[in-house]
């Protein structure tokens, strides 16, 4: 699902398929053609060649990658949504609030 919805790219490394790189926030960038093979180094430094990779007719014609946001030093994250109702529980005796209060008859008000 993460890589359908493009929030991962899946990189085989080797021609058997048994060790996959997963590549977060990045697309791979393929360099050019090296003695007719092209190659790729990304953040992670492994090296993998496009004749390893399953999907060799699609590179370079994916979109980018989904952001996973961050937060920087000093920055909060702000609340969304429509939240919960606040707690509710009844006053202690004797310590009931007196708040005023209006009384909303005529609508124009």
């Amino acid at each position: 699902m993460l890589k359908d919805e493009n929030w991962i790219e899946v990189r085989q490394l080797g021609g058997v398929g048994t060790t996959n790189a997963y590549i977060v926030n990045d697309r791979v960038a393929w360099s050019g053609a090296r003695d007719g093979i092209r190659y790729s180094l990304f953040s992670a430094a492994v090296l993998v060649s496009d004749n390893e990779q399953p999907d060799k007719s699609e590179i370079g014609a994916q979109p980018p990658l989904e952001r996973i946001p961050t937060l920087y030093p000093g920055e909060k994250q702000l609340p969304t949504g429509p939240g919960i109702p606040p707690p509710s529980q009844p006053s202690l005796e004797g310590l009931e609030p007196d708040l005023p209060a209006t009384n909303r008859d005529d609508p124009a008000q």
